[in-house]
């Protein structure tokens, strides 16, 4: 492997310009979000950002991230709205793979609630 030198190891750094791009299309793209699938996708993107993708699919969400917290945020959601947010989390995130795995995490957080086998009329994507 040959080393870089200091010119090419300049040019794989993102310039402000860049981060600053794609941080407008994330922006962008979480438009018409509710607002509570928004707070989950930036909690994933932090996790994400800080452990990896292969840490949080190999480990999980609930080694990554803090599941209580992302439960709190369905505390004052009906049924209905639950749905549509895991449906939100998984339809946004690019990595079907990753996006699979939260929704199992995220349907485990509402298991306790009494309507929860309502959860699974919304979406066929749904699994326990």
């Amino acid at each position: 492997m040959a080393v870089k030198n200091y010119q090419e190891f300049l040019s794989d750094i993102p310039s402000d310009a860049l981060k600053q791009e794609l941080q407008r299309r994330d922006d962008e793209s979480k438009e018409g979000l509710h607002p509570v699938a928004a707070q989950i996708l930036k909690i994933l993107k932090d996790a994400i950002d800080t452990f990896g993708a292969y840490t949080f699919g190999d480990k999980g969400a609930s080694e990554v991230m803090d599941m209580h917290e992302v439960s709190d945020l369905f505390n004052n959601l009906s049924i209905e709205e639950c749905a549509t947010v895991i449906a939100q989390v998984m339809d946004h995130y690019e990595d079907r793979t990753i996006g699979e795995q939260m929704m199992h995490e995220l349907v485990m957080c509402l298991d306790h609630r009494a309507d929860f086998d309502d959860l699974f009329k919304h979406d066929d994507r749904f699994e326990y």
